[in-house]
Formats: C-alpha cells, sequence, structure tokens
C-alpha cells in the first residue's frame, strides 16, 4: 500500500510514526547521506520521536522484535510504502524531504596551494616576476601612501616597492644556497635574457612531458562503476567528521578510480590529518569489485598498525585481510600466499616483502604505498613497473624533493589534506643541547600530567646506556628500550604494552618513524637530531599531538657550534614550523636546502636555480597549456588595473606580525572568487579580532579585483561622475545577457566600443557602491 507523505513536514511526519508504533508496526525509515540521517535523527527528537540506528537493512525484517521500532537505515529507497499485512511500513527520503542531489565537483581539479611567501623572513631571498631574484626587506609604508609595499632590495642597493595588489608576482626564492645565488638589477637585461633561456629550455622538457601524458592515456586499466549504497554504509560506519580536505581527497580518487586509465596520485597530508581513512575507501571502493588490493608499508611495526586498523574499520563488511612481514611464521606466511594465489584474500597489508617473486596477486587492483621514499631502489624498479598496469596511491606527510617535483609540475596527479582534524593543537618545539636538566624537565612535565613520553636514540650500542641514565634522572619512571634487532613477537609486545601504559618511558630508535599512534604518548625527545633528515624529523615528532592533548617535542644535539650548515638549517625549520599543516613547507624547505636535484638531469636542476622553483614551476605549466591549446594565438596581458579611490590596509596594530600580514595580503590579492575573499575575511576575524575600518575597505577592494577576474576586466577607473570598464576578449561581459541588461538600463549604462562599458555614477558614490554594480552585473550574466 503506497504511503503518502507531505515533504520537509516534520511535526506530520513525526505523529504518523507515533500513530504507526502504536499499532504495533515497524518503522523502516531510508536515508542515504550520514548527515541527512544525523538531521532527521535530531529534528524527530525534538517531537518526542526516538529512531534506531542502523547501517544495513536487517534480512529478517519480519521478525517480531522490530515491532513498535522505528528504525533510521543507510541507504535508498524508491518510494514509501507499507506492507499491511505484515506491519511493515518503509519510508523514502525523498518523501520526506524532496529529492537530494549529491552534486560532485567540477572536472576541474582543486590544485594545491604552495604559500610560499608565508614563512618568508627578512633578508630571505624573494623573485619578482618582472625584476628578477632580489633580498626581502619586509613590509614598509611610504610617506604619502597609506598602504603598505612589500619592500625588496636590487643590486647596487636599489629599492623596489611592490604594492599588494602586485604580490601575485612574488615568490620565495627556493632554488640554490643564498651565497651562490646573484642578486639581479633591477629592470636590467640579464633577468630577461635568464628567463628567456629557461624558457626555451624548458619548451624541450615540455615536450618529453607531453608524451609521457599521451602514453597515460593510452595505458588500459580497470575502470570501476559509481558508487552504490554499501560503499555509503562504509563512509557512515567512520567515527569522525571528514574534513573538507579530505572528502576532497576521496572525490579525487573515485573520479581516478572511474577512469580507465591506471591511477597514479600522490595524498600529501600532515601526520595525523587523515590519509589512512582516504587510503581506507579507495580501497573499500577496489575490494567491492572483486579486486585485490596491496598495502606496502616501510616497517613491521607499521604494518602491524595498518593491519589491525584495517581490520576494525571493516568489520562488517565481508571482505579478509591478511598482513605479510616478518611477524609471520614460515607455515603461516605460506598459508596466506596460497590463499592470495586463490583470491581468497581481498588486501594484503605488508613490507616489502608483498613485492616478493613468490607473491602472486591474481587480480591485483590498487596498490597503496606509505611513505615510498623509505624504500629501497629493488622496491622502487617494481613499483615502477605496476604503474604501468594498477592504481597506485602514495601517502606522504613529507614529500621528497623529486616526489614533490614531479606531482606540482604534473607529471603525477597530486591531492592535498591540508585541514588539521577538530581540536587538533600544534606541537611546541625546542631545539636543545644535550643536558640532562631539560630531559628531566621534559620527562616530569610530561608524567606529571600522566602522560608517556618517546625517547629516539638511533644507536642499538647505545641505547640500554641511555636508559639506564634516563632512570637515574627519573627513578620513578617504568622504562624499556626497543629496536630492529629484536625479535617481531619482542617488538609487538612491546608496543602493545606501552599502549596498555605498562610502562612511561619507550627508549628506541626510529622503529616507530611512521605509524605508531598512542593518545597518552605526547612528548618526544630526539637525540642527535642533526643527524636527521627534515622528513624524518617531521615523521618522528608526528608521532605525538594525535589526539587534543598538548605535544611537546625537544630536538637535542651535542653541540649547536660544530652543526653543518645544512643541519642546522633543518633543526631551525623543523622548530620555527610547528603549525598544523606544516609538513608541505617543510617539504619545500627541503628542497631548498638539498637543491633541485636530478628530475630530468642536472641541466634541468641549474635551470631551477637561475630562476627559482616557482617560476619555473609556472614556466612548464604555461608551455604545456600551449601545446595542448588547439589554437596558437597569443595570449593577451591579463593583469588588472583598479583605479577606483582607497582601497584599504591591514594596520601594524590589528596584525602585528609582518608574516602574518603578508599571509593575509597573499591570501587577498591572489584570490579569484568572491567566495574566497569572504573566507579570508572570515579567518582573519577568527585569529586577530574584529576588523578594522581600513581592512573591511580592503576586503571590499580584494572582493571588486576578484569579480573582475571573473568578468575579465582589464581596468575599471571612476572619473569623477563616470566608471570606465576595459574588457579582455572572450568577457562574458560582450555576451547576450551583457545586451539585454545594456537594453534595459541604457539610461545609466552604455557599450562606447565592443572593449569599453561606461556608467554614470551620482557624486556621493564610493567603492562600496562600485562593488555593489559588480556584484549585480555578476549575478546577471553568470547565474
Amino acid at each position: 500500500v503506497s504511503v503518502s507523505l507531505k515533504k520537509n513536514d516534520i511535526k506530520g511526519l513525526a505523529e504518523k510514526i507515533k500513530r504507526w508504533v502504536s499499532e504495533e508496526k515497524a518503522v523502516f525509515i531510508f536515508i542515504s547521506l550520514k548527515q541527512e540521517r544525523e538531521r532527521l535523527h535530531s529534528l524527530l527528537l525534538e517531537e518526542g520521536v526516538s529512531l534506531e540506528k542502523a547501517l544495513r537493512f536487517p534480512e529478517q525484517f519480519n521478525d517480531n522484535s522490530y515491532n513498535k521500532k522505528a528504525l533510521l537505515i543507510s541507504g535508498k529507497l524508491r518510494h514509501s510504502f507499507e506492507l499491511s499485512d505484515e506491519l511493515r511500513v518503509f519510508l523514502a527520503e525523498e518523501d520526506i524531504f524532496g529529492k537530494i542531489i549529491i552534486r560532485k565537483r567540477s572536472e576541474k581539479k582543486r590544485k594545491a596551494f604552495l604559500d610560499t611567501l608565508k614563512y618568508l623572513q627578512k633578508g630571505e631571498l624573494v623573485v619578482h616576476q618582472e625584476h628578477g631574484i632580489g633580498i626581502y626587506h619586509g613590509l614598509e609604508r611610504i610617506d604619502g601612501y597609506g598602504d603598505e609595499f612589500v619592500a625588496i632590495e636590487y643590486k647596487e642597493k636599489q629599492k623596489l616597492y611592490v604594492p599588494m595588489e602586485n604580490i601575485g608576482l612574488l615568490s620565495r626564492y627556493v632554488g640554490a644556497k643564498e651565497e651562490d645565488v646573484q642578486i639581479d638589477k633591477m629592470g636590467g637585461v640579464v633577468w630577461k635574457k635568464t628567463k628567456a633561456k629557461v624558457r626555451k629550455a624548458v619548451e624541450k622538457i615540455v615536450s618529453f612531458l607531453v608524451e609521457l601524458y599521451a602514453k597515460r592515456s593510452t595505458l588500459s586499466g580497470h575502470a570501476y562503476s559509481e558508487d552504490a549504497t554499501p560503499h555509503e554504509e562504509f563512509a557512515s560506519a567512520f567515527e569522525f567528521e571528514e574534513t573538507d580536505d579530505q572528502l576532497a581527497a576521496i572525490l579525487d580518487i573515485t573520479e581516478d578510480l572511474e577512469k580507465p586509465q591506471p591511477m597514479d596520485r600522490l595524498l600529501c597530508g600532515d601526520v595525523g590529518f587523515g590519509k589512512t581513512e582516504v587510503a581506507m575507501r579507495a580501497a573499500f571502493k577496489v575490494a567491492f569489485e572483486n579486486r585485490q588490493v596491496a598495502v606496502l608499508v616501510p616497517t613491521t611495526i607499521l604494518a602491524y598498525q595498518h593491519y589491525q586498523s584495517f581490520k576494525e574499520r571493516f568489520k562488517g563488511f565481508p571482505f579478509r585481510i591478511e598482513m605479510l612481514n616478518r611477524l609471520r611464521t614460515a607455515k603461516e606466511q605460506k598459508k596466506i600466499l596460497d590463499e592470495l594465489k586463490t583470491g581468497q584474500i581481498d588486501i594484503l597489508i605488508g613490507t616489502h616483502r608483498i613485492l616478493s617473486k613468490d607473491v602472486g596477486f591474481p587480480a591485483l587492483g590498487l596498490v597503496i604505498i606509505d611513505e615510498e621514499h623509505r624504500f629501497g631502489v629493488a622496491a622502487k624498479e617494481k613499483l615502477k613497473e605496476l604503474r604501468k598496469k594498477v592504481d597506485i596511491l602514495t601517502l606522504t606527510a613529507t614529500p621528497i624533493p623529486r616526489t614533490l617535483q614531479f606531482s606540482l609540475l604534473g607529471i603525477r596527479d597530486m591531492s592535498v589534506i591540508a585541514t588539521p582534524p577538530k581540536k587538533r593543537l600544534p606541537i611546541k618545539t625546542y631545539l636543545r643541547r644535550f643536558d640532562e636538566e631539560v630531559i628531566e624537565s621534559a620527562i616530569r612535565l610530561e608524567m606529571k600530567r600522566g602522560g608517556q613520553v618517546y625517547f629516539i636514540h638511533n644507536n642499538i650500542d647505545t641505547i640500554d646506556t641511555l636508559a639506564t641514565t634516563i632512570g637515574q634522572l627519573v627513578p620513578e619512571a617504568r622504562i624499556r628500550t626497543a629496536h630492529g634487532r629484536m625479535s617481531g613477537e619482542t617488538l609487538q609486545q612491546m608496543m602493545t604494552d606501552f599502549i596498555r601504559r605498562q610502562f612511561d618511558i619507550l627508549v628506541c630508535t626510529t622503529i616507530v618513524e611512521s605509524g605508531i599512534d598512542i593518545p597518552t604518548a605526547n612528548t618526544i625527545i630526539i637525540n642527535n637530531a642533526d643527524r636527521f633528515g627534515l622528513s624524518q624529523l617531521y615523521q618522528l615528532r608526528g608521532r605525538v599531538g594525535r589526539y587534543e592533548h598538548k605535544a611537546y617535542a625537544y630536538l637535542l644535539v651535542n653541540n649547536e657550534e660544530q652543526l653543518s650548515e645544512a643541519a642546522e638549517e633543518r633543526l631551525v625549520a623543523l622548530e620555527e614550523m610547528t603549525e598544523l599543516g606544516a609538513g608541505f613547507q617543510l617539504s619545500m624547505k627541503d628542497l631548498e636546502i638539498r637543491g633541485g636535484g636530478n628530475l630530468l638531469g642536472m641541466e634541468q636542476s641549474g635551470q631551477i636555480m637561475e630562476v627559482g622553483f616557482e617560476i619555473y614551476s609556472k614556466m612548464v605549466e604555461d608551455a604545456v597549456a600551449r601545446m595542448q591549446k588547439e589554437d596558437s594565438e597569443k595570449e593577451e596581458d591579463e593583469s588588472i588595473i583598479l583605479r577606483v579611490g582607497k582601497k584599504g590596509s591591514i594596520p601594524t596594530e590589528y596584525i602585528t606580525d609582518d608574516s602574518h600580514r603578508l599571509e593575509m595580503y597573499k591570501k587577498l590579492f591572489t584570490a579569484t572568487t568572491m567566495k574566497e575573499v569572504v573566507t579570508c575575511g572570515k579567518e582573519m576575524t577568527d585569529r586577530f579580532g574584529k576588523l578594522p575600518d581600513a581592512t573591511r575597505r580592503l576586503l571590499r577592494y580584494a572582493e571588486l579585483r576578484a569579480i573582475a577576474i571573473e568578468l575579465r576586466c582589464r581596468l575599471i577607473e571612476k572619473k569623477e561622475a563616470l566608471l570606465d570598464i576595459h574588457l579582455l576578449s572572450r568577457s562574458p561581459l560582450t555576451g547576450k545577457k551583457m545586451e539585454a541588461f545594456l537594453n534595459k538600463n541604457s539610461k545609466w549604462v552604455q557599450l562606447k566600443t565592443g572593449q569599453q562599458i561606461q556608467m554614470r555614477l551620482l557624486p556621493k558614490d564610493n567603492v562600496d557602491t562600485i562593488v555593489k554594480i559588480f556584484r549585480h552585473l555578476h549575478a546577471v550574466v553568470l547565474k
């Protein structure tokens, strides 16, 4: 019997559910989206109806135990109906809320935004696209101007003052060592010749890239079907709320898997930002279509933790998950390999052992690689071959320079998770000389609040001696040691005991570098920190601060004066970059310290050093775009000029730190949509308090600039009671909608030429009025 419901009438729905329950009927409500289920649950609760939640529709739905109950089911139903003989009522979400449309993002991929100016300090090198490499001197105000400028010093003490609306022309220099870099002469010909030379060399490299794209597009892989109800059930079982970046990454990977070409995507996300959940969604999609998944990890301990995490996350779903590493006995390994070859195992997690010749996957669909740079040459060669056949997803917190280059230059696809989970706090980091008082103080501080401590000492021969010393400093502490020479069973038991808080301090080697997730361990002390790479230090620091607790990291060195220059740079960078999501920035710092490397040859590395990594990357992107463009017309200059009055500023009293002000200016003046400007305004309010009038004016100016970009305006100029608008080619302001608008409003606006519009203004009209006019134009021609 069909059931009729009035859409969005929660009160009426509640009354009907109460009546059905009183008649001893069972009510099953099918809602596909998690957030919609939560919303309906809370709305009905307000009306006195309590719903029981169930991920799946029960197979024995006519069981008497469901009578007099209302169940909220994850799933879809076409329409509502009642089985009157069975005392069962089935309700569809469309009849309750109306049609729910799930909008996927456009095909245009969201590029990872790399703000290299964010950590720029006075005295560091900066690159201006037109004038070349100079020395950054901070933000300065010039007498007679209310605005701030970026001050750059060039050769012969020449000073360039860059207005904030041109901040998009600047980038922090990343390439060679500062002492090896020649400062340019402002307006000189050398920089132009250098750019021309590099651009010519880039054209050669781009031919290689385009050939690579063409090869990749011809490779044939497995195209997976679109997500169905089971995929939504699996997503709904995630106990946390996904961040926007997580959702974006999931969409990227979903779209990749649904294409016939093999995926090769890098997922870059800070430690603890949720990369594993994204990987599990991909694994579910692949396993759902009876194809196998291999999860490759660098260490035995990490393999065990991933194994436990996957088993827990996939509980209740019909997939077989196994682990292959040295913790397994020879007999267990043989059994796993036999079952793998017959397709009984869906997901296999393990170290490089799973790349061995005796490991056979009859239907391998996806390889998930955790921190690829930790594997040896042989493993990487095997992975190179796999990339041609199956989908590859690589997870990393700090991509090494070569990986980062490939991703930023477009050779590999990349998704970035830069949004921290809610309530996550940054890790306070200290660079200190090895000192027993520092060690004792750090340990006692952590133990006082009931926490545990990692002490990293990467020398097995002296690790027990150090543990004894720590025991003398803090006699009440329970201490154990762990290192790679221990048996797998011993290590596994050791980590289990640490998780269960059987002891307070784990003195260990770098075996805990990846993946160990212990919420009560929130202090890490790293001995001889100068002997580690930047990426490794960052991974180790990420072992703490995984939940809501304030975490501390101590980087200990024997003698600061004897540190090598590169080691000092690494340690200072880690000490300074403590904010959440800094892993990507640290990778750029690593690129700067270690150099461009040999991406396609040493010659290219030299070219990067000449112009800086960011400009070099832009040259590559532009060259690829030109080669792939069907018409070879020279693109016009698309810089925007606004002459509409005072643009406002960010007062130093409002944001006192130069680098933070520069960060906000960069966000505002590189925004290309109104939404980005509004988001930036909200961020400033959250971080620094109520906006001053000057900053409100700046936001309006930035909004006008963003609209001008969308409407392809070259110049907007206010001349007393007139507003001149000069257009770029293909501007929507020359389309049919605009033509209708001009005819309707001919008294105050007219088309002077094909590329110029003129409007009449009132004497009192200011920037606010002009922004309102452009909002209206935006709505007329683009919506």
